[in-house]
């Protein structure tokens, strides 16, 4: 077994260790599906576990030898998201765990983000009253993609929000999947497109972004749109 902790949280080193052998009898389970996340409370620490569901026989092989595992990325690109100045849970630690030479099992855990709700209510639906967040989103995100980091799973439900001294603050999760590097017109886009079924928040969100970036807002906007067909999200 594998495992590597963040230096400043080694106080939960024990837990950690023990974490596979007690995962399925003890927290509480607060999403089963292709992967389990389950919340602790640790020592005054509240703490999201995600244990990934065991990778096919070929993905055992590329995770082992050929590319880090989905739970090593996220506490890798977790880190890199910080240091680059923007939010995301704080990486605790990660767990690979192999049979016979290969990857079979692997954990990832974090710090709970407090008071903090998902992005997606705001970007279903245009209420009026949102604009301030959804304006404030925008340039979040054209900040984010300046600093070169590109969430490829870039949902409503993998981006959080909060109020916080009357300005919002935003925050990424389920990063196991980035990239960082310069953002294109088309890459940008594509990222926009995965953001709102709604058309009228999606003009909104697409045209203050091309604004922060310098872009032609309606070239911007009209590109998301066409990559929110394809996709199916807005029709």
């Amino acid at each position: 077994m594998k495992v590597v902790i963040n230096p400043k949280y080694n106080f939960l080193t024990d837990f950690i260790y023990h974490l596979p052998g007690c995962f399925f009898k003890d927290g509480e389970t607060i999403y089963q599906g292709r992967n389990i996340l389950k919340k602790y409370d640790i020592q005054g620490y509240r703490l999201i576990v995600k244990r990934f569901k065991r990778p096919n026989i070929i993905n055992q092989i590329v995770y082992s030898f050929f590319r880090r595992s989905k739970a090593r990325r996220s506490f890798d690109y977790s880190l890199e998201v910080q240091k680059r100045g923007f939010g995301v849970a704080d990486p605790i630690a990660y767990i690979e765990i192999k049979h016979g030479g290969l990857l079979t099992d692997s954990y990832y855990i974090s710090l709970y983000m407090e008071r903090m709700e998902e992005l997606r209510e705001y970007m279903a639906v245009y209420r009026a009253e949102d604009r301030e967040l959804r304006l404030a989103f925008a340039r979040f995100t054209a900040q984010l993609h300046k600093a070169e980091i590109l969430h490829v799973d870039y949902s409503p439900g993998n981006i959080l929000v909060k109020k916080q001294a009357g300005s919002y603050v935003f925050a990424l999760v389920d990063v196991n999947r980035m990239k960082f590097k310069s953002i294109s017109v088309v890459d940008a886009c594509k990222n926009l497109a995965r953001l709102a079924t709604s058309r009228k928040v999606l003009d909104e969100v697409a045209c203050e972004y091309a604004s922060q970036r310098g872009w032609d807002s309606l070239e911007t906007v009209s590109y998301t749109h066409l990559r929110a067909h394809e996709t199916g999200r807005i029709s």
